[in-house]
């Protein structure tokens, strides 16, 4: 059947009953996991049934509370990446029923593409959503079914907790789909075997009263090939009782406020600190869980303005006794305390003729304070004490040049007992920050059906780097498939002239387009932890090299490798060996990161390893993104700029005879624009022109983005693959044209 009658036929079976077509009852040994909660939702698709499980054709439906109807992505694996990838969604009652097909590329008689989902292994597939998303009564029917196989759950009850229970609360056992069973018989103290299919189950206990509640420990439990039988045990314990508070916060925020007020509690009877909450001006924030018979406190940080500071007031107190399930009511309030300014002595030289610019000191608290000059001299600039400043200007073109500004010192901290001098000088800038975007290759915006080369081809990036206007591209991701191999997330690497990417990549190379190749991200097994040794990863990355010949390698490390010393000895030694055979192949590592830098341990244990296994030419490209919803106090430019300097100095532990000029160019910066999948975080246009103002000043080698795939305007306010979402502080979106990102970075 070719690929266009596949497609025509599973529309047409869409529109009958499920049973109809793929059997009455779902495949319960293939477990079904969801995750709700954010702007991305998802499914897992794990086989537990012992055999082989083909996914062409298939089927995953559920119900929501909401309409889904568009694109799905996610992480196949080893598995093909499907083809026309869409879900749709219809009214059913109350919710909605959805539908997503499986189907898959019939490929050629060159390529044939994997749709086996083999024993054990899982697929993950992905989907816009919003954070009131819900899913339930997931299910996945095959066209085809394997041999079901049965395994047993035992389950151990205790003994009655007091002698006014007679019997167990009954217990249910379900894999969320077609097995349901409630054991009522059960013993005290006794066990209770049930038969099951290969599946994952999970378990519900009736409570024994209104104040005793049971729980199963494990929560779930998978019966399989490798676990034919498990054991979850049964426990009763006395339900807890809470009270709340209920903050408001009265007034508006102060108009030279930037940061949000965050409010911290305090657990005064045990000692624990609970999550701090935000507040919002004019509206009130309930904080709930809080146990009878605890004291607890409640603070408000400072709001810190650019002409004053902003303490905050809690009435009737700031510590109460939670006593009864009636909301504790408090009030927040805050007060204005004017700060005092100190004239820092400043000396500006080196400003082309007739050429102004503008200075900015940005402080430790979002706050800027901007000075624009057209002349070079001497000028007092009046700032706020006790403040912590960092510098910047724009590049000045003059007389065909680039006129870049550097700060003597580059930052201070400024108080009222102590003077400072600030010397700014500008002079020609002699280096080049390369901009490199990333492009996940993979996408159905990008790979199409090539009728050239009769194979499918990511032949929409030939228009994207035209239209962007783009000299360099970062190329994502090659993961292992079916041992020692690399993949395009199912397409593999190969050299023949009509392989997956290779017409393409040789286009945009003839173009004159800088091509790197990136392995790893965040799903899937990495090249480094499938080969064995160092031989057969190097043939590995030398497949790629003469499929693609790139101009760089980017090892984008962000699973379980970055603390796994044996495989990263195996990727450091054979990067060495790249090296010493192909000298013009840069390479890079692309890491997690916080405003504090590398993560100990993890992201930083990756340079530690280069280092221990001797190799020192690499740069380290950092993800600035996703810091996690308690990182607001300031803009996520500015929060790039700390994860910079901050890895600048890890750099410096592992290389402390090269200075700061030598290690700068050594390191990246790749924000995530537009709207982050932590929500509310937010890259804006105003941080693009942060980050490369500091980029430029401090001579970074790289500036990426994540991805120019999304770089397009729509008024979504949920994370898209497609576009950068709106502003969650405006409301307006995040860009107005399409490449609008793309094109500040470069210009």
């Amino acid at each position: 059947m070719s690929i266009f009658n596949c497609r025509h036929a599973m529309l047409m079976l869409s529109a009958l009953s499920v049973s109809s077509v793929w059997g009455a009852s779902p495949l319960s040994c293939v477990v079904l996991e969801k995750q709700t909660g954010g702007w991305v939702s998802g499914i897992t698709l794990k086989n537990t049934c012992g055999e082989p499980v083909d996914l062409q054709h298939s089927l995953v439906e559920f119900d929501s509370n909401l309409a889904l109807n568009g694109s799905f992505w996610g992480n196949f694996g080893s598995v093909a990446y499907p083809s026309n990838p869409t879900i749709s969604s219809e009214k059913n009652q109350s919710n909605y029923r959805s539908k997503l097909f499986l189907n898959f590329p019939e490929g050629n008689q060159w390529w044939k593409p994997n749709t086996v989902l083999a024993k054990n292994e899982q697929i993950t597939v992905k989907f816009s959503s919003a954070p009131d998303q819900t899913i339930s009564h997931a299910a996945f029917y095959p066209m085809v079914t394997p041999v079901i196989k049965k395994g047993k759950i035992r389950l151990q009850y205790p003994t009655a907790p007091t002698g006014q229970f007679t019997k167990p609360s009954n217990v249910t056992i379900s894999d969320g789909a077609s097995y349901h069973k409630t054991i009522t018989d059960a013993s005290w103290g006794q066990a209770y075997e049930v038969t099951v299919p290969y599946g994952k189950y999970q378990f519900s206990i009736t409570p024994l009263s209104t104040s005793w509640a049971g729980s199963a420990l494990p929560t779930s439990i998978t019966i399989n090939g490798q676990s034919t039988s498990a054991t979850t045990a049964i426990n009763y314990q006395q339900i807890a009782q809470y009270g709340s508070a209920v903050i408001h916060l009265n007034g508006s925020q102060p108009q030279d406020a930037t940061n949000q007020p965050q409010l911290h509690i305090k657990n005064m009877t045990t000692g624990e600190q609970l999550p701090a909450k935000p507040l919002t001006f004019g509206q009130s924030t309930t904080i709930s869980q809080l146990a009878l018979g605890n004291n607890y406190q409640f603070q408000v940080g400072t709001l810190y303005g650019q002409q004053s500071n902003y303490s905050a007031q809690i009435s009737p107190s700031d510590t109460v006794a939670i006593n009864s399930q009636t909301p504790v009511s408090l009030q927040v309030d805050f007060t204005a305390q004017p700060i005092d300014t100190l004239d820092l002595s400043s000396q500006l030289s080196g400003l082309p003729n007739a050429q102004s610019v503008t200075l900015t000191a940005t402080d430790n608290h979002g706050n800027q304070y901007k000075n624009t000059l057209s002349s070079n001299q001497a000028f007092q600039w009046a700032l706020p004490t006790n403040r912590q400043y960092r510098f910047s200007a724009p590049i000045v073109t003059a007389n065909a040049k680039n006129y870049e500004a550097q700060f003597s010192p580059q930052s201070l901290a400024l108080t009222n007992d102590n003077s400072q001098n600030l010397t700014i000088t500008f002079s020609p800038q002699t280096h080049t920050t390369l901009f490199s975007p990333y492009v996940d290759v993979t996408l159905g915006a990008v790979t199409k059906w090539d009728s050239a080369t009769n194979s499918m081809q990511p032949i929409g990036l030939l228009d994207i780097v035209k239209q962007a206007n783009i000299k360099s591209l970062h190329l994502a991701f090659i993961t292992a498939r079916n041992g020692c191999n690399g993949s395009w997330n199912g397409y593999p690497v190969s050299t023949e002239s009509n392989g997956f990417a290779v017409p393409v990549f040789k286009q945009l190379k003839q173009q004159g387009v800088r091509l790197t190749i990136a392995l790893g991200g965040l799903n899937g097994t990495y090249l480094a932890q499938a080969c064995e040794n160092t031989d057969a990863l190097f043939a590995a990355y030398e497949k790629i090299i003469q499929a693609y010949q790139p101009d760089e390698l980017d090892f984008d490390v962000e699973n379980t490798l970055q603390t796994n010393n044996q495989q990263l000895a195996t990727l450091m030694q054979t990067i060495k060996r790249v090296q010493a055979k192909y000298p013009d192949i840069a390479i890079s590592f692309t890491l997690p990161v916080l405003p504090s830098g590398l993560v100990p341990g993890v992201g930083e244990n990756v340079i530690a390893q280069a280092k221990t296994n001797g190799l020192d030419d690499y740069l380290v490209n950092i993800m600035a993104m996703d810091y996690g919803t308690s990182f607001q106090a300031k803009t996520m430019g500015d929060y790039a700029i700390d994860a910079l300097t901050n890895t600048l100095a890890q750099l410096k532990k592992y290389y402390p005879t090269q200075s700061d000029s030598q290690l700068w160019p050594r390191l990246g910066v790749t924000p995530m624009i537009g709207l982050n999948d932590t929500i509310p975080l937010n890259f804006s246009l105003d941080d693009v022109d942060t980050v490369k103002a500091f980029a430029k000043q401090k001579k970074l080698g790289l500036m990426s983005l994540w991805s120019i795939t999304r770089d397009h305007p729509c008024d979504n306010s949920y994370v898209s693959i497609t576009c950068t979402s709106k502003n969650p502080q405006t409301g307006a979106p995040n860009q107005s044209v399409d490449y609008q990102y793309s094109s500040r970075f470069q210009h």
